[in-house]
């Protein structure tokens, strides 16, 4: 699953002038360091989607409402909201 975390990630920034396109860059100038720190940045991604995903798995099995009680819709639009701005 983590693997596929990683496709989707760097599928779906590398389109643009961002961390995808870093990757890609700094490995075609041979910088090694960048390269290296850009392809961390998306494995850490990752693992987050794929922690995340587990976690809303599990909680779903058991049928766990206290896991999810931090799923109010306000709660949600304000962590939309803090996302759409940290991307601009």
């Amino acid at each position: 699953m983590a693997a596929l975390s990683m496709v989707i990630v760097a599928a779906i920034i590398g389109g643009f002038e961002d961390i995808g396109w870093e990757v890609l860059s700094s490995m075609r100038k041979a910088e090694f360091g960048q390269s290296i720190l850009s392809g961390l940045v998306i494995a850490l991604l990752a693992i987050l989607i794929d922690r995340l995903t587990i976690g809303f798995a599990k909680a779903a099995e058991t049928g766990s409402t206290r896991a999810m009680r931090w799923m109010t819709p306000s709660r949600l639009a304000l962590s939309l909201a803090i996302a759409l701005a940290l991307a601009v």
